[in-house]
């Protein structure tokens, strides 16, 4: 459910020509739907060896040729995207909104979702640089999207 949230989610934020980045990326379906949708870079991130090479299998297969795959933690990513992808458990969350958050330029979006309803009111607070412009739920899941604030400097 968690990915037909980000799915959902995905189809109304605006990622054609964009610069994305798909953090815990899993089998990189979020990454590979990314391109569907006009993406330009996709970088798919994940530190599970084993979802790295599962990615780059599908990667492959679907001749998907600008999404770069990276096995490395979330702490050492660098650079900014046009939009985060980010279907991850409210626990790796809390632990890492803000390295989440700050992947995104000042306008650019962050898409969460991997939430169940009860925790859904512990998400907001986790982006104090960001404001909710949507959100999407399917059974007990939730998602969410936040856009980046601009710096008013």
């Amino acid at each position: 459910e968690s990915t037909r949230i980000m799915v959902n989610l995905m189809n109304r934020t605006d990622i054609g020509g964009k610069q994305v980045i798909d953090v815990g990326c899993g089998s990189a379906i979020l990454a590979l739907y990314a391109r569907l949708l006009g993406a330009q870079g996709i970088v798919a991130v994940d530190n599970d060896l084993d979802a790295v090479l599962n990615a780059k299998n599908n990667i492959t297969l679907n001749d998907a040729v600008n999404i770069e795959i990276v096995c490395s933690d979330l702490g050492h990513i660098r650079g900014s995207y046009d939009t985060v992808l980010a279907n991850l458990d409210i626990n790796i969350l809390t632990r890492q909104s803000r390295e989440v958050a700050n992947l995104a330029k000042p306008g650019g979006y962050v898409i969460v979702s991997g939430i169940v309803g009860r925790d859904s009111r512990l998400v907001p607070p986790l982006f104090p640089d960001c404001r909710v412009i949507d959100t999407d739920k399917k059974k007990s899941w939730r998602g969410f999207v936040f856009q980046r604030i601009e710096s008013e400097n």
